[in-house]
């Protein structure tokens, strides 16, 4: 797999997911060992934001296996100077609907000094396009109620919404 990708210069980005003129835009590459604290660090403060309970042993303990393993997906990291200003995580998911391993855009998240750059979009292209090569059939994700510029940014990009509705039952408690 390759470790960095520089889809700044290499992919022919849409109106609406260039990249800013900004000389110190942000890299996009591959989740690396010495990621692992940057992107707890952003998972919690994106959970934080939208008042998600989270267990940060836990979420340390997935980012781990995600550097350790492919077989769970896919984490992109946006880094500028050194410092890690995004990440996008694609879970990898075996669908019997599709046939075939399949994608859900889990994470995508962006420092707020760095939002309204590109940033996201470039998050958002990159995660597209490596799910194209590893020549996932679909990329889903879900949004949280009331975040319209994140649903806007994915319906610009041709996500579209689906007949479905996501529920969640929470197994950590013990049954009523």
């Amino acid at each position: 797999m390759k470790n960095q990708i520089n889809f700044w210069n290499t992919i022919p980005f849409p109106d609406f997911l260039a990249p800013v003129s900004d000389p110190h835009h942000p890299e996009i590459r591959f989740l690396r060992g010495d990621d692992i604290e940057a992107i707890v660090a952003l998972e919690v403060a994106q959970l934080t934001e939208h008042a998600i309970p989270f267990d940060t042993a836990k979420i340390r303990l997935v980012v781990r296996e995600l550097v350790a393993s492919t077989n769970s997906g896919f984490v992109l990291v946006a880094e500028s100077e050194r410092e890690v200003v995004g990440f996008a995580y694609a879970a990898c998911l075996l669908s019997m609907e599709r046939g075939s391993p399949s994608g859900s855009l889990e994470e995508l998240y962006v420092v707020p000094d760095w939002r309204n750059q590109g940033v996201g979009g470039a998050l958002l292209a990159a995660a597209i396009a490596h799910a194209r090569e590893l020549r996932w059939p679909a990329l889903e994700l879900e949004v949280v109620r009331g975040h319209e510029r994140a649903a806007a940014l994915y319906l610009r990009a041709g996500f579209r919404p689906n007949n479905r509705t996501r529920y969640s039952l929470d197994l950590s408690s013990p049954a009523a």
